[in-house]
């Protein structure tokens, strides 16, 4: 047995034999992986793509998901959506690595009122989803893995943005705080 490691390229001969018989071959391949970081296949979008999907998405960065593989919208009016066929009440979602709750803004007791995230998109660096199983330390739910990453101010001036649409109204200011 030969072991290689990631960047060898050697050389390989394979024999053939002559004759018609019957011949077995034998083939381990073996590696390790980091059992406390596993690799996590994601979607992410960010800042600029959040701001292109504003007018489709009601300003809605959990809505701009719903635009993405693996993810079905629920309703049209809700910002709730499942994940390869699990519910939104199944989705793990992270605010800046913190599990959070129920984000969403809705009239109680209205059936069919719709809802809308709490979070603007303006406030948003990059929202990422892991649509596959995930270990338990992120949190105890069996679904998907939403990652809210909040943009960082600036530190230098006072940045105020406004909005006005159809559905909203919004007011974002960053700066340093004196």
């Amino acid at each position: 047995p030969t072991e290689l490691t990631v960047g060898d390229t050697p050389d390989l001969t394979i024999r053939l034999w002559e004759g018609a018989g019957a011949f077995e071959e034998h083939v381990t391949v073996s590696g390790a992986t980091s059992a406390e970081h596993p690799s996590e296949s994601g979607i992410a979008l960010h800042g600029r793509e959040l701001q292109a999907l504003r007018g489709v998405t009601l300003d809605d960065p959990l809505r701009a998901l719903q635009s993405l593989p693996s993810v079905t919208a629920t309703d049209d009016f809700y910002s709730e959506f499942a994940v390869r066929g699990s519910p939104f009440s199944q989705v793990n979602l992270l605010v800046d690595g913190m599990p959070s709750q129920y984000l969403m803004h809705s009239v109680f007791g209205v059936t069919d009122g719709g809802s809308i995230a709490m979070i603007n998109t303006d406030a948003v660096g990059s929202v990422s989803l892991f649509p596959g199983s995930y270990s338990q330390h992120e949190g105890r739910r069996l679904g998907a893995r939403v990652d809210l990453d909040m943009r960082e101010g600036d530190r230098d001036r006072v940045h105020v943005r406004m909005g006005l649409s159809g559905t909203s109204a919004t007011v974002l200011a960053a700066g340093p705080l004196t």
